[in-house]
């Protein structure tokens, strides 16, 4: 009975947190786990939403909160031809990226002909893992750099307010020797 219960939990918490809204069926299950796991990690990693959809032609997908978020729709086409949509949102700045994100897509192209939907997803969320991973390293470098030059900048402010006090002193002896 036990078993039953938690079997039936974890089919409920992956229906109810699954971040692959399949309605197409173009994953297998094993596929599906495997890019809710991707997901999972790419989220937590860079703070950014993923969100993978198939649809049939006049379907659409929307978030409430456009922010910090990528979108991977896998649109169904006539004579069932599959098209992938990739979106990201503004805040992202992926105008810097694009060139490195074509190479990406580009390479990806054998999966889709191959059908192989799953493993597209997959190498989709590695590859632009690492895109944005440079880009938060740089911004990371970037604030470190930022706090070094303000404690270079407060040490050489602090060592010219000395100088400045021990001439003011010496100054002030030497006027009341004369």
């Amino acid at each position: 009975m036990l078993k039953k219960i938690l079997v039936g939990m974890v089919i409920l918490g992956n229906i109810l947190f699954a971040q692959v809204n399949d309605n197409l069926n173009l994953f297998k299950e094993q596929d599906k786990t495997l890019i809710n796991e991707k997901i999972e990690k790419f989220q937590d990693t860079t703070g950014i939403k993923v969100y993978v959809n198939t649809l049939i032609p006049d379907e659409g997908f929307e978030i409430e909160n456009p922010e910090k978020a990528i979108i991977l729709n896998f649109r169904q086409k006539e004579n069932n031809i599959i098209n992938v949509e990739v979106k990201f949102t503004q805040d992202l700045n992926m105008e810097e990226k694009d060139e490195e994100m074509n190479v990406l897509l580009n390479n990806l192209e054998e999966f889709i002909n191959k059908k192989d939907y799953g493993d597209y997803t997959v190498e989709f969320l590695e590859g632009t893992q690492e895109l944005l991973s440079e880009n938060i390293t740089l911004k990371e470098q970037e604030a470190h750099e930022k706090e070094n030059n303000f404690f270079k900048y407060g040490i050489i402010g602090i060592i010219v307010f000395i100088i400045l006090t021990i001439l003011i002193i010496i100054s002030k002896i030497k006027r009341r020797k004369k």
